[in-house]
C-alpha cells in the first residue's frame, strides 16, 4: 500500500473518530468542535464515499445536541456533502425534531434540488408534501406549485395557490378557479385562503366568484374582503358597494384603498368622478387623518 495514502486515510479516519467523541460528550466546548470541523473541511474533498456517509451521520448526530455556532457549522459542511449523501438529508424531512428538520429543508432549497422536491410532491405523508411546497415556492418553481393545487390535503392546496399568487404567477389562475369552485360553501378556511390569493394576483373576476360561494356578502368574514376585490372588479355596478362602506368606520379604511384602486384601473365617466366627490365631501369629516389623506390621493386621480 502506498505509504502516504496509508497515512492520509489514517489521519482522516482520526478527524472523524474524534470528532464522533467529542460530538457525543455535553461538557466538550464549542470551539474544539469547531476547530475540528474546519480542519475536516478543507481535508474532505479526499474522503470517499464511506468516509462522507459516517461524516454525515456524525454531524446529523451535532445536529440533534448542539445550537449555536457548532450546529451552523454542521449544516454548513453537511450543505457541501450533499450530493454524496443526498438520501440521508432528505430522510431528517421525517423527523420529530425540528431543527434538523428545518436544517435539510435549508440545504434542499440552497442545492436548489429540483428533482427531490418534485418527488416529495407525491409522498404519501401530507407534511411531507407541505414542506415539498414551501421548498417549491423559496425556489420559484412555480410547476411543482401547480401539482400542489390538485392535492387532496387543503392545507397543501391552499399554500400552493397563496404562493402562486405571491410570485405572480397569472398562468396558473384557472387551475386556481377550477379548484375554488370544487369547495364546499361550508369549507370557509380554504375559500377565504383562495380569495386573498386572488386578490393578491390581482384577479379583476373575484368579485364575481365570492358571491358563488357568499350569498350575504356584508358578513364581516367576507366584506373587507369581498370590498377589495369590488376595487379590483373595473366593473361600475360594484363602485356602489365601496361607497357604501365608506359610511361604517370599520370598513372606512378598506373602501378608500379599494376606491385608489378601482380609479388606477379604470377611466371613469364625469357623472361617476362627480359622484365619487360628492360621496366622499359627505362622510370627510367623519375620517381619520390616514382616511383623509386617501380621499387627497383619490380627488388627485380624479382631477389628473
Amino acid at each position: 500500500m502506498n505509504k502516504k495514502k496509508f497515512l492520509n486515510d489514517f489521519y482522516m479516519a482520526e478527524e472523524l473518530e474524534k470528532l464522533k467523541m467529542l460530538a457525543g460528550i455535553e461538557q466538550a466546548e464549542p470551539d474544539q468542535i469547531v476547530d475540528l470541523l474546519d480542519v475536516i473541511e478543507v481535508k474532505m474533498s479526499s474522503y470517499d464515499d464511506e468516509e462522507l456517509s459516517l461524516l454525515a451521520d456524525i454531524l446529523i448526530y451535532v445536529l440533534s445536541k448542539r445550537r449555536g455556532i457548532v450546529a451552523k457549522r454542521a449544516e454548513e459542511l453537511l450543505s457541501v456533502i450533499y450530493p454524496h449523501v443526498r438520501q440521508k438529508i432528505v430522510s431528517l424531512l421525517w423527523s420529530d425534531d425540528p431543527f434538523p428538520r428545518n436544517v435539510a429543508l435549508k440545504i434542499i432549497v440552497y442545492r436548489r434540488d429540483r428533482d427531490i422536491i418534485e418527488s416529495l410532491i407525491k409522498d404519501n405523508d401530507k407534511d411531507i408534501r407541505k414542506f415539498a411546497i414551501d421548498m417549491a415556492f423559496e425556489i420559484g418553481d412555480t410547476e411543482i406549485l401547480k401539482k400542489g393545487l390538485d392535492d387532496t390535503d387543503p392545507n397543501v392546496v391552499v399554500s400552493a395557490a397563496e404562493y402562486l399568487s405571491r410570485l405572480g404567477d397569472e398562468t396558473a389562475v384557472n387551475m386556481m378557479v377550477k379548484k375554488y369552485r370544487e369547495v364546499p360553501p361550508e369549507d370557509i378556511y380554504v375559500l377565504l385562503f383562495f380569495i386573498e390569493s386572488f386578490l393578491k394576483i390581482g384577479y379583476s373576476n373575484t368579485v364575481e366568484l365570492i358571491k358563488e360561494k357568499f350569498k350575504d356578502v356584508s358578513d364581516p368574514l367576507i366584506k373587507n374582503l369581498y370590498i377589495r376585490a369590488c376595487g379590483l372588479s373595473k366593473n361600475e355596478t360594484y363602485i356602489k358597494d365601496i361607497l357604501d362602506s365608506i359610511k361604517d368606520k370599520d370598513t372606512r379604511s378598506e373602501a378608500l384603498e379599494s376606491l385608489l384602486i378601482f380609479i388606477r384601473e379604470k377611466k371613469l365617466s364625469e357623472d361617476m368622478k362627480q359622484r365619487i366627490k360628492n360621496e366622499l365631501a359627505e362622510k370627510i369629516r367623519y375620517m381619520s387623518p390616514e382616511e383623509v389623506e386617501k380621499v387627497e390621493k383619490i380627488y388627485k386621480l380624479i382631477e389628473s
